[in-house]
């Protein structure tokens, strides 16, 4: 049987080796907490540091900078295949008005 201070431990190493968050921050989730990326690296950074967390369930490329800006996020988590549709989305002037860090 697994504790959940071993998933909580695996959480922290996660976080440790990866994204750079404390308090202050706001972390955008979208992707599924069955994945091992959104949950240890999302939900553990948020746990370890104190970070705020925005959850998504469905990731949109077309709201996305517009949920981030509302949001405060500071921090984005990802996999591959989100960039691509962010990179697939029309341009906008107001693209780089954002509070993305990370």
């Amino acid at each position: 049987m697994l504790s959940n201070r071993r998933y909580l431990m695996v959480a922290a190493l996660s976080y440790k080796g990866g994204l750079k968050c404390d308090e202050n921050d706001c972390i955008y989730l979208c992707l599924p907490l069955y994945h091992g990326t959104g949950l240890f690296l999302g939900v553990g950074s948020s746990f370890c540091t104190g970070a705020s967390m925005f959850i998504r369930r469905k990731f949109s490329g077309s709201n996305f900078l517009g949920e981030v800006r509302e949001h405060g996020a500071t921090c984005f988590i990802y996999i591959g295949e989100l960039c691509r549709y962010l990179l697939n989305t029309p341009e906008r002037e107001d693209d780089y008005k954002n509070p993305l860090g990370t």
